[in-house]
């Protein structure tokens, strides 16, 4: 049936040809050994040697077949990946990551059939989407799952001996597959156990009612529509940020009650946080924290949870999404930092999300890695420093914000290093200080800039504005073919210089400057060419680097000043033309591997004149 998971196929099945699940899963082809218990491990993926089995011993598509497995859902909820193996151990790890819940929930209303003659007597489909957490209400029937047997008041798949099986008793046959097939507790006697066998399709409606139900089964509606629709076509971070927003809830509980609208759904969150509050305390002192991470056991507890996560969520405009943010952020980290930290890194978070949880002081960012290392550009992409075109086309405005006190000379260069430190943190994860040899410049450097911005963005809150407008420059990156090479100029221009003759071609008839023509200053020359090809500091060209730190340095950073200043005039103006109109026959000659050391000098001076 549509949606039917595997446990409940081989259930249906079993009651059909009165045989056992244990012996319906080995005439399918699921088991090779003994038939007293089904591994959990089918539930997620069956090879394909088993699935080819049983789509001819069931008279199934291959298609149906991949649909009784959550791998049909790996793809639109990513938690799903983290436990695609899975071992005899991993319960624990699959409830931690909320990835999956092998002991199912279920609707009373859709086990009872749709009235038809098979479902009458077969009953309705065990869903598949029960298994995972997010599932907690049946929008068809306007109800929460139960997630336990009213009779014996177990849920329905917990450990049998210590294991997890996706059917209960394997080898005892199915009087319905509708029955709860807990056993009862054992009262001393020996002898198989006795199975409660109470009708699940029975059970009464429990939980919020009214106008809380509706909000609920709403937000359910609003997640089935994601899964069905996958991940890929709408938000791939949606899951794993509703999830990280749901921890950090946890956490810092009851500061994000305010969220919740009603307190109805405030008492059902606060009842699940009492209950992990109580082990977090425990792991203080010397306990593990094992359970913690679980989604509640109770659907209801679930479905508020994830309500309250996801209206911290709701906000599109980052400054408004820090200010949900920052404030559970900070009783997290002070509650439980190391454990908070843990967690982050444990999910692969949204940009926008990872900006949000950001804990900023003076002079630093403290967040962690921004996961983006799903980006179609590299390092090897990012200048050493902003083009100025680019730097006009998306941070023009910006600049006319800032405080007249910000913008002093200078500052513009500050930006587009900045900016270039942040692209390569974007795609790299890793801090601006280690980012920064890889363009060309110095961990002291990227160090300054970082502890300058901070200042000067921080206390006017301009610094959400500059990561934006970074993450659209990154953006324009990802989608540009022809993006440049910057890495291939730095490391080609790394040995090179440019020979006499073209300094001296290049500073010849230029009045004012007859010094720099007449010294044959080539290292000039090769500074300013490779500042242009790479966009580059001068100050970290290899050219001033090689020389030893004392009178020759200097004297050649002395030299460099007046010509790379930002408002070049009159003469210095016309030599920075000619620089630039032989740096992009250089740059030309980069990008197509060519040797710049055996290019012609191939710059006609006479339009520059």
């Amino acid at each position: 049936m549509p949606e039917e998971s595997l446990a409940g196929f081989v259930l249906r099945l079993s009651h059909r040809l009165h045989r056992s699940p244990g012996r319906t899963a080995e005439l399918c082809g699921l088991l090779t050994y003994s038939q007293d218990r089904l591994p959990v491990a089918l539930l997620q993926y069956l090879t394909p040697e088993r699935a080819s089995y049983l789509a001819a011993a069931a008279c199934l598509t291959p298609s149906e077949v991949h649909a009784l497995t959550l791998e049909s859902l790996v793809g639109a909820y990513p938690p799903l990946t983290k436990v695609r193996t899975i071992r005899e151990r991993t319960q624990t790890m699959a409830s931690a990551h909320w990835a999956l819940d092998f002991s199912t929930r279920f609707c009373p209303d859709c086990l009872a059939g749709d009235g038809s003659e098979i479902q009458n007597i077969h009953g309705g489909a065990w869903k598949l989407t029960w298994h995972l957490p997010i599932v907690f209400a049946c929008p068809r029937h306007q109800r929460i799952l139960h997630y336990r047997c009213p009779r014996c008041c177990q849920p329905l798949n917990s450990h049998t001996r210590t294991r997890i099986n996706l059917v209960k008793f394997a080898s005892r046959p199915v009087e319905h597959p509708l029955q709860c097939r807990n056993p009862v507790p054992s009262t001393g006697g020996t002898g198989p156990a006795v199975l409660c066998a109470s009708r699940l399709d029975h059970a009464h409606a429990h939980g919020p009612n009214g106008t809380d139900l509706e909000f609920l089964v709403a937000f359910q509606r609003h997640i089935l529509a994601r899964l069905a629709s996958g991940v890929e076509s709408i938000d791939r971070y949606y899951f794993n940020d509703l999830i990280m927003a749901v921890h950090l809830v946890k956490l810092s509980w009851p500061l994000g009650a305010h969220v919740l609208p009603s307190t109805t759904l405030t008492d059902l969150v606060a009842a699940h946080v009492a209950g992990a509050s109580r082990l977090l305390q425990a792991s203080d002192h010397g306990s593990r924290r094992t359970g913690f991470r679980d989604p509640p056991a109770d659907p209801a507890q679930c479905g508020a949870l994830l309500l309250a996560a996801d209206a911290l969520l709701s906000p599109t405009d980052p400054a408004e999404l820090r200010e949900h943010f920052q404030p559970l952020v900070g009783e997290m980290n002070a509650r439980a930092p190391a454990y908070g930290a843990q967690i982050s890194r444990s999910l692969d978070i949204s940009p926008r999300l990872a900006r949000a949880m950001a804990v900023r002081r003076y002079g630093s960012q403290g967040h962690r890695n921004l996961n983006t290392n799903t980006r179609r550009y590299t390092l090897d992409h990012v200048p050493s420093c902003l083009p100025l075109d680019w730097y006009r086309t998306y941070f023009g405005s910006f600049h006319e914000q800032l405080p007249p006190n910000v913008r002093r000379a200078g500052w513009d260069r500050v930006l587009r290093q900045a900016a270039s430190l942040r692209l390569a943190q974007l795609v790299t994860g890793a801090p601006w200080t280690t980012c920064a040899p890889e363009l060309n410049s110095t961990r002291s450097m990227a160090a300054k800039i970082l502890t300058r911005l901070g200042h000067e963005l921080q206390t006017p809150g301009h610094w959400p504005d500059f990561e934006a407008r970074v993450d659209e420059i990154a953006d324009h990156l990802e989608a540009d073919p022809n993006r440049i090479n910057y890495g291939w100029r730095r490391r080609t221009l790394a040995p090179w210089t440019m020979p006499e003759a073209h300094w001296q071609a290049l500073t010849a008839g230029i009045p004012r400057l007859r010094l720099l023509h007449e010294h044959t200053d080539a290292d000039l020359g090769t500074v300013l060419t490779w500042c242009q090809v790479t966009q580059g500091h001068y100050s970290h060209s290899p050219t001033v680097r090689a020389l030893p730190r004392g009178a020759a340095r200097a004297a050649l950073v002395v030299k460099l000043g007046p010509l790379v200043v930002d408002e070049l005039k009159k003469e210095r103006l016309r030599l920075h033309r000619r620089i630039t109109a032989y740096a992009d026959r250089i740059a030309e000659a980069c990008d197509k591997h060519e040797n710049p050391a055996s290019l012609p000098l191939n710059v006609s001076m006479d339009c520059l004149m």
